[in-house]
């Protein structure tokens, strides 16, 4: 199954539409009118449906129904004249496939279709099989091709969105870099002037109380203004130390936002609140790349929207992370592995369930 995001391509319906025109303009006969207009109208509207379901929540449950569909009103029309032209659908319905499942179904599906349609032309209207055998093969080569255009469109929306990921992981990652070296230089600067600054005025702290007392009286006020100047000027360095070391976390919404808002093919809503909780930098860094990961698997395996949550419950770093559940629901993988390993790094939690049709997954660690 293809996870590419499929948008409506209005182009692409004008032509699926106009080639089933075509077709019901060929074929048509005034015994057989009414029974051809159904059939190619149904496979047209089956055509659309497949076409718009990229505006549905749950489009790929759809898009199978109408290839279903599609492949079913080929059937009819086989039925309803044994014109080789009718093998035209076969070419648009090649052209779907590939939007929808693998290569290999798509190619055995088409394969199995063709055979039936032999079997009803030569079986059925009992025609000579060699003449259909080569007119299938001609169409046969056709809805090939048709299928290899499809795929490499497919291929190259799949590459689009894998290069969109990487740069938003990219720009994330650099923010947080950003980050951490300027939360490296504070810590540098704080350590300095604690170390050297600080150090100093208590020296010259203690020097200027012993002079204090060796001094006579007049001397003796103007040491002790000095050492009074020394103390607050030492307060003020540690209160800027305290000042710097308490700016040291790392801004985990801001990190999340860039990552997010740099993936425009597909709609996430992200809901943060943190309530001015100090979140440490290993358990942000930690929480990054499960979101990261967590991200990356959601837009692979589904073409669904997808809900990002960040908060705090119950002194506790919370991300989850919910999108429609399509297929089964992997308990093992390199992925879900790192991130649990991830969480365990900082003492926390991870875990991927399934919720009333939708894949969820909760990372916490305590804050």
């Amino acid at each position: 199954m293809s996870s590419a995001h499929d948008r409506f391509n209005p182009t692409l319906c004008i032509s699926g539409l106009l080639a089933a025109i075509i077709t019901l303009v060929i074929l048509k006969t005034p015994e057989i009118t009414v029974q051809l207009h159904s059939f190619i109208g149904l496979f047209g509207a089956a055509f659309l449906t497949l076409n718009l379901s990229s505006f549905l929540s749950r489009p790929q449950p759809i898009r199978v129904a109408a290839i279903i569909v599609q492949i079913v009103a080929y059937g009819g029309v086989c039925l309803t004249t044994p014109h080789f032209m009718s093998a035209i659908l076969l070419v648009v319905l090649a052209g779907q496939l590939p939007f929808v499942f693998s290569m290999r179904l798509a190619v055995m599906m088409l394969l199995g279709v063709n055979l039936a349609a032999f079997t009803v032309h030569t079986t059925f209207y009992d025609l000579n099989w060699l003449n259909v055998l080569v007119g299938n093969l001609l169409y046969v080569a056709f809805q090939l091709f048709s299928l290899a255009v499809s795929r490499n469109v497919v291929q190259e929306q799949l590459a689009r969105a894998a290069l969109e990921i990487k740069n938003a992981e990219l720009a994330a990652t650099q923010t947080m870099l950003e980050q951490s070296v300027r939360l490296s230089e504070r810590l540098q600067l704080s350590r300095d002037l604690h170390d050297i600054c600080g150090h100093q005025l208590t020296a010259l702290t203690l020097n200027l109380e012993f002079l204090s007392h060796q001094a006579t009286s007049p001397v003796k006020e103007g040491i002790l203004e000095t050492k009074q100047v020394a103390k607050e000027l030492l307060a003020e360095i540690r209160k800027v130390v305290r000042a710097q070391r308490s700016q040291m976390d790392i801004d985990l919404k801001r990190v999340l936002t860039e990552l997010i808002e740099r993936i425009s093919s597909r709609h996430i809503t992200f809901n943060c609140d943190l309530a001015d909780h100090a979140i440490p930098d290993l358990t942000a860094e930690a929480m990054f790349r499960v979101a990261q990961e967590g991200l990356t698997n959601a837009l692979k395996h589904s073409q669904s929207d997808v809900n990002v949550t960040l908060n705090i419950n119950e002194n506790a770093l919370v991300l989850t992370i919910r999108n429609t559940l399509q297929g089964k629901v992997r308990s093992q993988g390199v992925g879900l592995k790192s991130m649990s390993e991830r969480m365990q790094a900082v003492k926390g939690m991870f875990n991927v369930t399934q919720e009333a049709g939708e894949w969820v997954l909760v990372a916490r660690a305590p804050v």
